[in-house]
């Protein structure tokens, strides 16, 4: 758990990368909800550090196959402030969730995504039913987040679920699909 914490209070602070490409190449057209700063949601951002993969479907940091009864996917992108206060903010009401997230009936599997050249935050979680994802949706450190959200994005900001039969419906490209094609509620 110390890992991850260190690697978001490491990557929020730290400085844009070297590149000037913001997005991979393959950046598609906006989207409604993109703001125009070159950082699309619908496209994973070239400088994009990702934790290990964690939970209870995870084998070797590669999440294992659904079952007959498939998954439940999440991702967020989440456009960051760029002050160090919103950066601490960030950190504050983060750090509860990853601590809950190892005890958390039905999380299957979490990975935190985070870009420097862009300033976003991304999140994939695997839940084993929708039921599962919603009471963490109403959890406590959750719903701080939530209510906290305009202390930290500053615009475009997005989430998305969806069910998942097979692990090529459970990747970070098929969330960066799934959020480029989303019509918000965006904050």
């Amino acid at each position: 758990m110390r890992h991850l914490i260190l690697f978001v209070a490491v990557t929020l602070c730290a400085a844009c990368s070297g590149s000037d490409g913001k997005t991979s190449p393959e950046t598609p057209a906006p989207s409604p909800g993109d703001v125009g700063d070159g950082c699309a949601r619908g496209a994973l951002e070239s400088d994009l550090g990702l934790t290990p993969m964690t939970g209870p479907k995870v084998d070797e940091g590669t999440l294992m196959a659904p079952g007959n009864e498939g998954y439940v996917v999440s991702s967020t992108f989440l456009r960051l402030m760029d002050s160090d206060t919103s950066k601490k903010r960030f950190q504050e009401l983060f750090t509860p969730i990853l601590a809950g997230f190892a005890n958390r009936p039905g999380m299957l599997a979490f990975q935190l995504g985070l870009s420097a050249s862009c300033n976003t935050a991304r999140t994939l979680s695997v839940w084993s039913s929708a039921e599962a994802m919603f009471d963490f949706v109403i959890s406590d450190e959750h719903m701080a987040a939530v209510n906290a959200v305009d202390e930290v994005s500053r615009g475009g900001s997005v989430v998305v679920h969806w069910d998942a039969a097979t692990l090529e419906e459970s990747t970070w490209e098929e969330g960066a699909r799934k959020l480029a094609a989303s019509t918000g509620p965006f904050y």
